[in-house]
């Protein structure tokens, strides 16, 4: 669908799976969680996001940033 990896990681940092962030935006959306900040806890607090995402905690600067640069692809994937 054209999701995209964020691209400002450091050297030797492996990057997430588009799949794995889409995932986690997915669940945001279902239960009325948009701050990067709170999916970010949530991913280290609740168990059905733990299996979803198979135990990868993304930062909140990881998940913004993949919601900055694929906002055209979100809005493509909601239609």
């Amino acid at each position: 669908m054209g999701f995209n990896a964020p691209g400002d990681l450091t050297p030797g940092q492996p990057a997430f799976d588009p799949a794995v962030l889409l995932k986690l935006y997915v669940y945001g959306d279902l239960n009325r969680v948009r701050s990067s900040r709170r999916l970010e806890r949530e991913c280290r607090r609740n168990l059905e996001l733990i299996w979803l995402l198979q135990g990868l905690v993304p930062s909140y600067r990881t998940s913004a940033e993949f919601r900055r640069v694929n906002g055209s692809a979100w809005r493509a994937a909601n239609r």
